[in-house]
C-alpha cells in the first residue's frame, strides 16, 4: 500500500468522510507541498484528539471500577495497571502535541 492510499484510508477511518482525491498532496511538490503536508498533519491530530481523550477516560474509569470491586485480586490488578494507564495517556497526548509542533515547523 503506497502512502497516498494510506493517507486516504486514515482520513476515511478518522473523519468518516471519503477523500475526494488521495493523491492531492503528491500534486503539489513545490513550496506549497510542505504547507499541505502540515495541514494534513494538523487535521489528523485534530481528528485523533477526541479518540485519545475518550480512550484515556475509559482507561481511568476501568481502573476506578476495579478498585470498587470487593476483591483483593482486582485491587492488585488495578494497582499494577495505574502506571501503564498514566504512561499511555502521556504517550497519546505527547504524540498529539509533538505532531502539532512538527507541523508548525515544516517551513524551509
Amino acid at each position: 500500500m503506497n502512502a497516498s492510499k494510506l493517507l486516504g484510508v486514515m482520513n476515511v477511518v478518522l473523519t468518516k468522510t471519503p477523500v475526494s482525491d488521495p493523491n492531492t498532496w503528491k500534486q503539489s511538490a513545490g513550496s506549497d507541498g510542505l504547507a499541505k503536508m502540515a495541514t494534513l498533519i494538523v487535521d489528523l491530530v485534530a481528528s485523533a484528539k477526541p479518540i485519545i481523550v475518550a480512550l484515556s477516560f475509559l482507561a481511568i474509569f476501568i481502573v476506578g471500577a476495579l478498585f470498587l470491586y470487593p476483591s483483593e485480586n482486582t485491587r492488585r490488578t488495578a494497582k499494577t495497571a495505574i502506571p501503564y494507564v498514566i504512561i499511555g495517556i502521556l504517550l497519546g497526548n505527547g504524540a498529539m502535541y509533538f505532531a502539532t509542533w512538527i507541523s508548525g515547523n515544516l517551513t524551509f
